[in-house]
């Protein structure tokens, strides 16, 4: 509950000084992207700009984190197939273990 109030008040400060920095940059700027042509106020144009910044970098680190993971996939399932073969390779003579070399565990 306390984690939430904080996460609220935080989004409220944030609301409020994008509020502010869009009062206090009130200048018209003219946007132009490919095919489209606006108009918008200074502070609004840099806080959406900001945004989509934002947006597309956590699209892209997700798509990172996403490669990274399946790596990690991958290499468990090496590391299970080289423990699964290590352990098949393990022989049984007179009663103690002993590897394909002749070497026994103690």
């Amino acid at each position: 509950m306390f984690l939430r109030a904080i996460y609220t008040l935080f989004l409220l400060l944030l609301a409020a000084g994008a509020f502010i920095f869009v009062a206090l940059n009130p200048e018209r700027v003219a946007i132009e992207f490919a095919f489209l042509r606006t108009t918008a106020g200074l502070g609004l144009a840099l806080i959406v700009a900001a945004a989509l910044g934002m947006v597309v970098g956590v699209l892209w680190r997700g798509n990172w984190v996403a490669q990274l993971r399946a790596e990690r996939g991958r290499l468990r399932r090496a590391v299970r197939l080289a423990e699964a073969r290590a352990r098949d390779s393990a022989m049984k003579v007179d009663g103690k273990t002993v590897d394909r070399a002749g070497r026994a565990d103690v």
